[in-house]
Parts: structure tokens; sequence; C-alpha cells
């Protein structure tokens, strides 16, 4: 019997998104998930399969499956539940049964301008043309306004 601790540890240290990828399926993505052509139908017009990092699980709407990352490697690999759970244990980075902690991510980079340069007249100038520019190109065509309407950006 596998423990629940053990079951645990793999659904919150694999993060199925990158798994995916490294199993050959090509995620594109699309605000905080992940969109990709289903693997277990013929998924070729429209991607139908929905990842979300998240909470860390899949969906297609295509054929209906989905779940946490045991459940995709039972699909992909056709194995048992036991099977699948063997095979990602070995991505843990301790042969503990208590969940590890995720690797931490690097701070992000100080973007702050220490010394700004001051800009010439003739670089605003520039500059003001440049931003008019890019706010007619957008006025004009509604696709742009949509995209950015359905991000919540007025």
């Amino acid at each position: 019997m596998i423990e629940q601790e053990r079951i645990d540890a793999i659904k919150s240290y694999v993060d199925v998104a990158p798994f995916m990828q490294a199993c050959g399926i090509d995620l594109k993505q699309t605000g905080k998930g992940y969109k990709g052509h289903c693997p277990f139908h013929d998924d070729k017009k429209t991607p139908s399969l929905s990842v979300t990092p998240s909470v860390n699980l899949w969906k297609c709407f295509g054929c209906g499956k989905g779940g946490d990352i045991i459940e995709f490697v039972q699909h992909f690999d056709q194995v048992t539940f036991k099977e699948a759970v063997k095979k990602l244990a070995t991505y843990l980075p301790t042969g503990d049964k208590a969940p590890p902690e995720k690797p931490k991510a690097k701070p992000a980079p100080d973007l702050s301008v220490k010394d700004p340069v001051p800009l010439s007249v003739a670089d605003k100038k520039l500059l003001t043309r440049v931003v008019a520019y890019y706010q007619h190109t957008l006025s004009q065509d509604t696709r742009g306004l949509g995209y950015l309407k359905e991000r919540g950006i007025t």
C-alpha cells in the first residue's frame, strides 16, 4: 500500500506543465495557464488541453480526460496507479515520506533605474511620436482592443 504522504508529496512537488513538456507535449502559456494539443485523441485543429499550474491539474475539453500528475502518467504511459506513483517518486529529491520543500525561486532581479539618463528634447519628441503611433494603431484594430478588454485592461 502506498502511503498518503508519498502521494501528496508527488502531487505537490512534481509540476504538471513542465512534466508534460518533457513528455513532448507542446504547451503555450495563456495567462496563468497553458494550452496544448491533447495526446490522448486526435487534437490537430484547436488545442483542447488545458493545464492550470496554480492547482497542478490538467483537463482535455475534447476527450474529457484530466486530473493530477499521477493520472497524467497513468494515461500517458498506460500504467497502473501504483506504477505511476513509483515512476513519479524518482522525481522527489529525497526518499523521505514527508513532502519535500520545493526549490526556492530565485529572487526577482532589481529592475529599478539607479541613475536615470536624462532625455534630450529630441528623444522626448521621438518617444511622444512612438507612443502616439502605437495608440493610433491599437485603436484601429478591434482584435487588440478585444484582447485588452478580455484581460481587464480598459
